[in-house]
């Protein structure tokens, strides 16, 4: 197997869990997730819309939940992963209502989204301090 991102980590799953055994390959930068998505599992919010990409990258995300409880009985219990929310943010008004109109429309085939809310500046500032004013 070649790299330990999501896709090598997760081919290296499958194959050790079929009784193959694997030997991992890797650049070995500890504690960097991929340029990609920095360990962000929120496909949703992405501006893709081929069909077969969400169909893909939506059951991706809802299995992921199974997988770290598989992991966790099999004795990995601190793989990293919390269901904690998202945040999209847009700059011009405009972008907000369609990008809020798409999420809603996602959510008719993608549950697993859960709440789409409109938060203010300071609210959102409240929940990821980092994010500047404004």
């Amino acid at each position: 197997m070649v790299g330990s991102g999501i896709v090598g980590a997760s081919c290296a799953y499958a194959a050790s869990s079929a009784g193959a055994e694997v030997v991992r390959v890797d650049a070995g930068k500890q504690g960097r997730a991929s340029a990609a998505g920095a360990g962000i599992i929120c496909p949703w919010s992405a501006r893709v819309t081929d069909p077969a990409w969400c169909a893909l990258a939506y059951a991706a995300a809802r299995e992921y939940p199974a997988l770290t409880a598989r992991l966790a009985a099999a004795g990995q219990t601190d793989v990293g992963y919390r269901q904690v929310g998202a945040l999209a943010l847009t700059e011009r008004e405009e972008d907000r209502e369609q990008f809020r109109e798409a999420l809603l429309a996602r959510r008719a085939t993608a549950p697993e989204i859960g709440e789409v809310a409109e938060l203010s500046g300071p609210d959102a500032q409240r929940l990821f301090p980092p994010l500047r004013a404004g």
